[in-house]
C-alpha cells in the first residue's frame, strides 16, 4: 500500500490537507472519501485498510474547519464551500488518474455533501456509496433547531460543543479508545454551519428524484445519531433504478467500524467490483 499526502487548493484559494493510498499494482478505480463532522481524512481507516488490497486507489481530504485543514473547528461561511472544495479535489483526483471511473464514498456529514455533490455534478462520477448520511438528526428538538437557525444570524461563529460519547458510533469498544484518543476529532460546530446543514439538507431531500448516479446506501438500525427512517425516506423518493441499500440490526452510526464490520466492507466491494466489471 503506498501512502502520499499534501495541499490541494480549495475554492476561496484555501489550502486543504489531502491523503491519498494505492495498491502496488494499477487500481481498478478511484474512490473519493469525504469524512463526517468532526473526523478527518485518516478516520474511514477500516475502510482504506479494505478497499486498497483490493485494487482500489483512495483519496480522502480533511474538509476545511477540519483535522489538518485550516479554519475554524467545525464551522464554514457557506455551504457552497463543501462543494466548491469537493469540486477541486473532484478535478484534481480525475487529471492525476486520468480515464479510470471516480467514485465517492461519503459518511454522516460527508454523505450529505457526497449525495448533494452526485445531484448537482452527476457527469463527474460513476457512482456513490453514503454510509449513514446526515438526511436527519435526532439530537436536537425542533424548538432548539428554530432558536438556532435565527442565532445564526446574530452570532454565525457561535460554537456549539458537546461531550463526546464514541459508545454512539460502535459497539467495538477497541475502536472506541482510538476514537477517542484521536487528536485531530472535535465536537463542535458554529451556528452558521448548524443552519447551512440544514438548508442543504432540505435540498438534498427535496430533489431526491433527480438523482442519476448509481447509489448504495448503508446504515445501522441502532444509530441514534442519523436515524434510519430519514435514509429510508430519502430511498423511497428515488426515482432512479440503480440503487442498493443495506439496513444492519443494532449496528451504530460507524457501521465500517461495527462488531459486523466484515459483511458492510464486503457490501462496499462487492458493489464496486460490479460497476468495475461491466465496464
Amino acid at each position: 500500500m503506498l501512502h502520499n499526502e499534501g495541499t490541494f487548493l480549495g475554492t476561496r484559494d484555501m489550502e486543504l490537507y489531502y491523503q491519498s493510498w494505492h495498491p502496488t499494482s494499477p487500481p481498478r478505480a478511484v474512490v473519493v472519501g469525504v469524512h463526517g463532522h468532526g473526523d478527518h481524512s485518516g478516520g474511514l481507516r477500516n475502510i482504506i485498510k479494505h478497499l486498497v488490497p483490493a485494487g482500489y486507489a483512495w483519496y480522502g481530504f480533511d474538509l476545511r474547519g477540519h483535522g489538518r485543514s485550516p479554519g475554524i473547528r467545525g464551522h464554514i461561511q457557506h455551504w457552497s464551500d463543501f462543494q466548491g472544495d469537493l469540486q477541486a479535489f473532484v478535478s484534481w483526483v480525475k487529471h492525476i488518474e486520468g480515464e479510470k471511473s471516480v467514485y465517492l464514498l461519503g459518511h454522516s456529514l460527508g454523505g450529505l455533501i457526497s449525495i448533494e455533490y452526485a445531484l448537482r455534478h452527476p457527469e463527474d462520477l460513476s457512482g456513490i456509496i453514503s454510509t449513514s448520511p446526515a438526511l436527519g438528526y435526532s439530537r436536537l428538538s425542533p424548538l432548539k433547531v428554530m432558536l438556532f437557525r435565527a442565532l445564526a444570524y446574530l452570532k454565525p461563529n457561535f460554537t456549539l460543543k458537546s461531550q463526546p460519547d464514541y459508545a454512539k458510533l460502535t459497539r467495538d469498544t477497541e475502536v472506541v479508545e482510538i476514537l477517542a484518543a484521536d487528536p485531530l476529532r472535535h465536537e463542535q460546530m458554529t451556528l452558521t454551519l448548524w443552519r447551512e446543514f440544514l438548508n442543504s439538507r432540505n435540498w438534498v431531500r427535496a430533489h431526491a428524484s433527480d438523482l442519476q448516479v448509481p447509489l448504495l446506501m448503508l446504515y445501522g438500525l441502532g444509530d441514534t445519531i442519523t436515524p434510519a427512517p430519514f435514509n429510508r425516506q430519502f430511498l423511497n423518493s428515488l426515482i432512479f433504478e440503480e440503487m442498493e441499500h443495506h439496513e444492519y440490526e443494532q449496528t451504530l452510526h460507524r457501521p465500517f467500524d461495527d462488531v459486523n464490520r466484515a459483511e458492510v466492507l464486503a457490501h462496499i466491494t462487492a458493489w464496486l467490483d460490479r460497476y468495475n466489471d461491466a465496464t
